[in-house]
Parts: C-alpha cells; sequence; structure tokens
C-alpha cells in the first residue's frame, strides 16, 4: 500500500509541474487544479494536515480565478479606451 501511496505523490508532482508549462492561464488554473487534488488524495492517504491545508487552499485561490477568468472571457468589460 505504501507505494501506491507514494506513486500518487509523483503523479501530484509530475501534474503540478506540467501545469506550469502552459502558456494559457485558465489551462494552467485548471490543471493545477488537477495536482493539488491529488496531492489532497495523497495527503488524506498519509494523513499529513500541512499537505491537505495547503492543497485546499490552493485549490479555493485557483477555482476564484477560474471563476473570474471565464467571466471575464464571457462577459468582457467595456473598453474604457472608446472614443464615442
Amino acid at each position: 500500500m505504501d507505494q501506491y501511496i507514494k506513486i500518487i505523490g509523483f503523479i501530484a508532482t509530475i501534474i503540478t509541474i506540467v501545469s506550469f508549462t502552459f502558456k494559457d492561464i485558465l489551462t494552467i488554473r485548471v490543471v493545477n487544479v488537477l495536482g493539488s487534488f491529488v496531492w489532497l488524495v495523497y495527503g488524506f492517504y498519509t494523513k499529513d494536515h500541512p499537505v491537505i491545508l495547503v492543497n485546499l487552499s490552493v485549490i479555493i485561490i485557483q477555482v476564484w480565478g477560474i471563476f473570474f477568468l471565464l467571466k471575464d472571457r464571457m462577459f468582457p468589460p467595456p473598453n474604457k479606451n472608446l472614443i464615442i
């Protein structure tokens, strides 16, 4: 069982690292949420409270950012430099 937990940790590490290789901020945030979720699973299996806390925090922050990115893409703010 310990080997499976270690593998989960390595998968979480790889996903987190890969999340920072993208150029699009939305893709970065979505993949980072996935990595943090896998870290969360790892933290629950190992009962590592700091890992659980930091990754819950990251997920909340990233989901918050995703929400505002999608909102701005769906409803762009008016152009303030528009001459009427």
